[in-house]
């Protein structure tokens, strides 16, 4: 089931694995490399749409993002 997230990237976790932050509160995203825009640094402030699906089978969820776009 794809669903999109807007909120910030506040931390990188190592290995493809960043803290995705919104007003709920925080969860575990994996983002591949290639999903990030190219030549585009991307700040904690700055505010993000994950598209992508939610993994339940590991310890604690996790969301898988397909499409990382930023927003204005």
């Amino acid at each position: 089931r794809i669903a999109r997230l807007h909120g910030r990237l506040v931390s990188f976790a190592g290995n493809e694995r960043y803290t995705f932050e919104d007003a709920s509160g925080s969860i575990t995203v994996e983002i591949d490399n290639e999903a990030f825009p190219a030549g585009k640094s991307i700040s904690a402030e700055q505010k993000v749409e994950l598209t992508g699906e939610f993994d339940e089978g590991l310890r604690k969820p996790e969301f898988e993002v397909d499409r990382l776009t930023l927003i204005p």
